[in-house]
């Protein structure tokens, strides 16, 4: 049986974890500081899908508890840049599904077809069956 020296092994792990942190710090503050947020509120009590759709296709934003607000960070955002008409979806979870897995557009919550710009600087709450947008408070951008 070999003998495990504890002193290395923990000296090892704590030199990988703080190469780990460090970055993954990199990245996110790298990332994060140029690329556009939506700011969610989900007021029901399921799990809620956020995606953004551009009438051709829809991409996954992220996902918010119940009765929480997420800052989520949009995916692809320099090809929506210029974009006219997008739209915020929200889906709950248990909400039925097409044959090819994706939800059925009828049963997810939308938003109205809006410029770019607007996304990203209300917040959208989701109550129910409805989605709403308001003005985000001062400081919040």
């Amino acid at each position: 049986m070999k003998q495990i020296h504890f002193p290395k092994l923990l000296m090892s792990l704590g030199m990988l974890f703080s190469v780990a942190c460090t970055s993954a710090t990199e990245q996110y503050d790298a990332s994060s500081s140029a690329a556009p947020t939506l700011v969610f509120e989900n007021v029901t009590i399921d799990p809620v899908a956020v995606y953004i759709d551009d009438g051709a296709s829809r991409r996954v934003v992220g996902h918010v508890e119940p009765r929480k607000r997420a800052r989520l960070r949009i995916p692809g955002s320099a090809k929506l840049s210029g974009a006219t008409n997008l739209r915020v979806v929200a889906v709950p979870l248990g909400t039925a599904r097409n044959t090819d897995g994706t939800p059925d557009p009828y049963d997810a919550v939308s938003s109205e077809f809006e410029p770019a710009q607007y996304l990203v600087s209300m917040l959208w709450s989701l109550s129910g069956r409805t989605l709403v947008s308001m003005a985000l408070p001062r400081g919040w951008r």
